[in-house]
């Protein structure tokens, strides 16, 4: 996917540029596993995903695309500002809002 790997590298910059960078590593960790175990019950390449208390950072999305979602939405309460992402026919979206 055009961009995703420039996508990846900006989360591990942002990870590794703050003071509990350790610790955002490990949410990140957790969920790409859950990401994972979801795909388990049911591949998700080429679904649509909505996330419910979606990371402000985007580490659910990023394993989505990784795994072949075609449409993820991210909703939460943490995100400070609606983020749109394409890759290739792949959609993302962060937004705020209160589910």
């Amino acid at each position: 996917m055009p961009g995703f790997k420039a996508y990846v590298k900006g989360i591990d910059r942002f990870n590794a540029s703050q003071p509990n960078g350790k610790l955002l590593d490990s949410i990140r960790g957790y969920n790409h596993q859950i990401i994972g175990e979801f795909n388990k019950i049911r591949p998700l390449a080429g679904v649509a995903l909505l996330d419910i208390g979606a990371s402000p950072h985007g580490y659910a999305m990023e394993k989505c695309f990784a795994l072949g979602v075609h449409r993820y939405m991210g909703i939460g309460l943490d995100i400070d500002a609606a983020e749109d992402m394409c890759f290739g026919e792949a959609e993302g979206s962060l937004r705020y809002m209160n589910a």
